[in-house]
């Protein structure tokens, strides 16, 4: 019954087409100053190996606030960046984006924040499909 459900899981909408996946993490960030944008360290694949042929379908990210803590939050990719203000997401956005682009996360102190905030446990899981061939995908990222 497990095995089922751990099969659907794995083969549902968001992983039709998907040949390879990576993941990467960065170290704790501390958001201090108001007004400021600071972004974490690139995450990108350890090994690119087959990574490298492939084109980003699904993305997800989770990190870590302290309880209580307010930021404005942002995954980016060559130049773009989507809202990440929750904690935990998916993103299709950076489809068809090489599978070896890094990405960061960008991070602002909420108005009314005063303290310094720590971010913790960044991670991306990048799931990637194979390329069609095609050198250029245009991508348009909202």
């Amino acid at each position: 019954m497990l095995l089922m459900i751990a099969a659907a899981a794995v083969t549902g909408p968001a992983s039709a087409g998907v040949v390879g996946g990576w993941s990467a993490t960065a170290p704790l960030l501390r958001v201090a100053v108001s007004g400021r944008t600071y972004e974490s360290l690139p995450l990108a694949p350890r090994d690119p190996g087959r990574a490298e042929r492939g084109r980003m379908a699904a993305v997800r990210w989770h990190y870590r606030l302290p309880p209580g803590a307010a930021l404005r939050a942002w995954l980016c990719a060559a130049g773009h960046c989507v809202p990440a203000s929750e904690q935990r997401g998916q993103t299709m956005a950076f489809t068809g984006l090489a599978a070896t682009t890094p990405l960061h996360f960008r991070f602002v102190l909420t108005p009314g924040q005063q303290k310094a905030v720590v971010v913790e446990g960044m991670q991306v899981i990048v799931n990637y499909t194979e390329a069609d061939g095609q050198d250029d995908i245009p991508v348009s990222i909202e």
